[in-house]
């Protein structure tokens, strides 16, 4: 086929069963071309740029802004936290998206809260606006009082957008409450453009003097149509100049009854031809419906699952809609070059110059995984009957294709194959291209390429189209990915190059995508946390090694790290093991509560704990000043689990007694499955003579939950999605009195001893009963609160052949905090004597790391602060500065190793493997604090103590789990790398590492402490 060029006359061409239609347009813009069953569409926005095109005749479009805008759903942000608020605005910036309009209701308690959130959000990062959007609909009319003190609490903030000189405020609907607005305009001196489709363009035209301009929801066609711009056009004359907003939306889809919602609308090709029009038309403001509406599925911004409503999860869920932001950069520069050569303006045409367009060759697709008519449509309709659209089937309107965008540098061919069915190839021209291709009754993984010379330059495989519906339900969301960059130098444009994506699965990766905006949230969704905490009477004791004369011998770690993992199998068992051993070393306990300047002493070796799920430990050497350096290594010692919720008391179900546990972070995956589950952790208890609380911990010996799964012999149920909430509720006994009396007496009354009100009438009598027998409480009242979680049961053991594994729970990440604390007391005070040497172990790292006792908190700095100002006479900020320039921070956690049944998924010569030696974890994007300095300083340790250093680094087409490394090196100052101890299966109930790894650990972090003041001066200059 005929590639268009520069200047050149295109010709879109249609094939049909009337023949050949051909329609002409001046400049390049596009070429398409329909064959069958598929269609194929060239869409040149990038190479070369775009050459501008006229608006329509007789629509009247305003000078000036060009903007584009995010639909953004505040009551979806409840849980939201500011990081979360910055990660949202940051990728929106990288789509060259200019703001979010930020839809309110007026009964959503969080809403001043939310949007102070997202103001401060903006005006930390910059480059990026805000607007409100009053939402009239959802919660029913807004107060015009309260619109005037919302809207001028917000007008002069920084963050604002205003459009002509004036903040920018909209609404959805509300039409019944028009006559508010010239009020409400005068009070707050706003320029109104609002949503009140309902009234149509000819309503509109009735208005024109209330408001300055309006915006259309009218974003998704009508029946098995294309989207057109007819109504767009009605909607621009209707406003006879005034700023019209443009509508644009990936997909609809939604099915909560509860709401009297469930149809869907065409969405198929929409994201890509809307964009089109939106060049072709150029509007002067254009909004994306949406960034977070989950509901009704036209969400492209990350998934936050605390955010998704109820009974929406079943669709949603593994459901990522990122790719769709893959090639806005292309749509919205192509947009504003449009618009600015309409007005003879090209120069002002204002492209991202922090997130420049990218011309790497990807390939973004989209599609359902099931065919429309393969299960039931669980009463969807096609079309929206309450507003009067006719009824249709469902399949009738979204069509069984899969939809592909491609860019490319050079005349290409893209291919796409369902399963074993053919191939269809197209031809692709230099830019960004387009195609759609039927399913044609084939199932099956899809897997789609860009060819070019014969050789493969993408390629990517989705997941399976079925016929086998989840719960016998159609699945009407689509799912979208893209494929990884190939970007290739200017002076190698036009030359092959190749980069074999492997075939992986859309569900993994969508899997990985929204397990980590959960761990994000937890911090304030899932967290219960408390402060009070003592010794437990009978500790649990960690063994060290018996120090040699001889060689370092890593095998000497396998057993006491063993029994150390069994032994301490929650995180409080964890942290007062590790202070005991501390102790038993001559460590002493520092309070925080109190002063240390007089406590502390050169030679001197302490620990301090926050919350007793975190401490740090140091020594100081014998010759310390003030304002030298400090080794540290850190890490964390939280792993993933099931806390109770402050209610655990659940109903028997069928005979079974449960219990009500949360996820904290990724826990209660597939791994938790069928697994021997125990349960322990912390327990508040109220001295009745002395009035004070006391912590003591408890652990059971025995598994006392499971979480049993649904044999595969009911079908579809049983494969999944499974729903956390109520069907992964572990079972904790029976109890079937119900078939033997008519009434089951109260569980909580005078004979069980557990008084109304407490908080052990929260918690299932038995749990209470057993958990005070444990520890000795005869008063169920003393127990004031708790902090439990469930385990898996199952003890640390080498395994193996040769017994050169260790298979154990919670490896993530108390292998590296074990290493490192042993490394620490093994270090010879005679070394490093200048300097103090440090460990810390910190909790909440796989949620966030948000709360007093993580590494976001000030735990870490203030020890710092404390120890200098203890030994410096003239203490201030010069002394601390130069203290943090002296240091050196080693973050410390597991990294992946190399999986042999799963090689295409790393990075070649970046795969870590067992029993060889500690990983430098390394990430172009921030996610590691590595960089050419930190991983000189630490090859020259390793060099002196004789450790073998591996490397490992995520694939480009991967996302990059975090540590504690950016996030503590950057808020404190320290040079930094990220290092870990590989291990497989991270994140699963139960891990394998090596059984040298741990003693490996210990080698180079020991050589760290113990030859720190010597590489130190190699890197006197950084």
């Amino acid at each position: 086929m005929s590639i268009p060029r520069r200047n050149s006359v295109t010709i879109i061409i249609t094939t049909s069963s009337k023949g050949i239609n051909p329609q002409y347009k001046v400049g390049e813009f596009s070429l398409a071309f329909l064959l069958g069953d598929s269609s194929y569409i060239i869409f040149s926005l990038a190479v070369p740029p775009v050459v501008a095109q006229h608006a329509p005749q007789g629509v009247p479009t305003p000078p000036g802004s060009h903007n584009v805008f995010a639909h953004f759903i505040i009551g979806n942000a409840y849980y939201m936290t500011p990081d979360q608020w910055e990660s949202d605005i940051v990728e929106a910036q990288k789509a060259h998206i200019d703001g979010f309009a930020l839809n309110i209701a007026p009964q959503d308690h969080h809403t001043d809260r939310a949007l102070q959130a997202a103001y401060d959000a903006v005006e930390k990062i910059g480059n990026f606006s805000l607007f409100i959007s009053f939402d009239y609909l959802s919660g029913g009319p807004w107060p015009a009082d309260r619109v005037i003190t919302i809207v001028n609490s917000y007008k002069n903030r920084k963050a604002q957008f205003h459009y002509k000189g004036k903040p920018l405020v909209s609404t959805f609907e509300g039409v019944g409450n028009a006559g508010d607005w010239p009020n409400i305009k005068a009070a707050t001196g706003c320029l109104f453009i609002p949503c009140w489709t309902s009234m149509g363009p000819a309503g509109i035209r009735n208005v024109l003097n209330d408001i300055d301009g309006a915006f259309s929801w009218d974003a998704w066609p009508v029946g098995a149509e294309d989207m057109k711009v007819t109504n767009d056009m009605e909607w621009m004359k209707a406003l006879s100049g005034k700023p019209y907003m443009m509508p644009v939306a990936p997909w609809f889809y939604t099915n909560l009854p509860q709401w009297g919602k469930n149809w869907l609308w065409r969405g198929d090709d929409l994201w890509h031809y809307r964009w089109k029009q939106v060049i072709e038309l150029q509007p002067p403001l254009v909004q994306i419906l949406s960034w977070n509406d989950y509901g009704e599925t036209h969400y492209i911004g990350p998934v936050y699952e605390a955010g998704v409503p109820e009974g929406a999860s079943r669709y949603i869920a593994n459901h990522p809609h990122d790719a769709w932001r893959t090639f806005l950069p292309h749509y919205i520069d192509g947009y504003r070059r449009n618009i600015a050569n309409h007005h003879n303006n090209p120069a002002s045409t204002s492209l991202h110059q922090k997130h420049p367009i990218s011309y790497a060759e990807k390939i973004v697709y989209w599609y359902r995984l099931n065919p429309g008519q393969s299960g039931s449509a669980d009463g969807t309709t096609g079309n929206n009957p309450g507003i009067g659209q006719p009824v249709m089937k469902p399949h009738e309107l979204s069509q069984d294709k899969v939809f592909v965008s491609a860019f490319v540098t050079e005349p290409s061919e893209i291919h796409v194959q369902i399963g074993s069915g053919p191939h269809s190839v197209l031809g692709a021209a230099p830019g960004l291209n387009h195609g759609s291709f039927s399913f044609k009754g084939q199932t099956g993984p899809v897997r789609i390429s860009i060819v070019r010379g014969n050789r493969e330059i993408v390629a990517t495989t989705g997941p399976a189209i079925t016929e086998q519906c989840a719960g016998g339900v159609v699945d009407w969301n689509a799912l979208d990915t893209t494929s990884c960059d190939v970007e290739l130098p200017s002076w190698r444009i036009g030359v092959p190059e190749v980069c074999l994506v492997p075939e992986y699965s859309v569900l993994r990766t969508a899997f990985d995508m929204t397990k980590r905006s959960v761990l994000d949230l937890r911090d304030s969704a899932m967290a219960y946390r408390l402060s009070a905490q003592l010794p437990e009477p009978s500790p649990a004791t960690i063994a060290t090694p018996m120090a040699r004369s001889g060689p370092f011998a890593p095998e000497d770690y396998t057993k006491p790290y063993c029994e150390f993992m069994t032994a301490n199998p929650t995180i409080f068992h964890a942290v007062d093991g590790f202070t005991r051993q501390l102790e038993s070393q001559g460590y002493k306990r520092l309070p925080e509560r109190e002063t240390w300047n007089s406590k502390l002493e050169k030679g001197g070796k302490y620990y301090v704990t926050r919350n007793g799920s975190a401490f740090i430990s140091f020594s100081i050497g014998r010759d310390y000043k003030s304002g030298n350096g400090m080794a540290i290594v850190a890490g964390h010692i939280d792993a993933l689990t099931a806390k109770l919720k402050p209610v655990s008391k659940l109903p028997n179900k069928a005979g079974f007694l449960q219990l009500g546990v949360a996820p904290y972070a990724g826990a209660l995956s597939d791994t938790w499955w069928d697994r021997d589950l125990s349960i322990g952790g912390r327990v508040l208890v109220q001295d009745s003579n002395t009035g004070k609380v006391e912590s003591k911990l408890v652990k059971l010996d025995w598994p006392i939950a499971r979480i049993p799964t649904l044999a595969p012999h009911f079908g579809a149920p049983s494969q999944g999605p499974f729903n956390k909430e109520t069907q992964m509720v572990p079972i904790i006994g029976i109890d079937n009195s119900d078939l033997f009396q008519q009434q089951a007496p109260s569980k909580v009354d005078q004979d069980s001893g557990i008084k109304p009100g407490t908080f052990a009438a929260t918690q299932p009598e038995k749990l209470v009963k057993v958990i005070s027998k444990e520890l000795g409480i005869t008063d169920y009242s003393s127990i004031i609160s708790w902090e439990l979680e469930l385990y898996d049961s199952q003890p640390a053991q080498v395994g193996g052949l040769d017994k050169d594994l260790i298979f154990a729970g919670r490896i993530d990440d108390k292998l590296c905090c074990y290493a490192a604390q042993e490394a620490l007391l093994a270090s010879s005070d005679s070394t490093s004597t200048s300097s103090i040497k440090m460990v810390g172990m910190f909790d909440d790292e796989e949620i966030g790391s948000l709360l007093r006792q993580g590494a976001r908190s000030n735990f870490m700095s203030s020890v710092i602060e404390r120890i200098t100002e203890a030994f410096s006479p003239n203490y201030g900020p010069n002394v601390l500065s130069q203290t943090v320039a002296n240091s050196f921070f080693v973050s410390s956690d597991v990294i992946h190793a190399v999986n042999p049944n799963f090689l295409s998924v790393y990075l070649e010569n970046h795969a870590p493997r067992l029993n060889v030696g500690v990983a430098v974890s390394a990430d172009s994007n921030g996610h590691m604090t590595t960089d050419s300095v930190s991983y000189g300083f630490i090859k020259r340790v390793a060099d002196r103590c004789g450790s073998t250093l591996q490397v490992f680094q995520i694939r480009n087409d991967s996302r990059s789990g975090g540590t504690i490394g950016p996030m503590t090196s950057s808020r404190i100052g320290m040079r930094a790398i990220d290092v870990g101890i590989p291990q497989l299966s991270m994140h699963s109930i139960r891990a394998t590492t090596g059984s040298l790894d741990p003693g490996l650990g210990v080698k180079l972090f020991k050589g760290f402490f113990d030859y720190f003041e010597e590489v130190d001066k190699e890197f006197a200059d950084f």
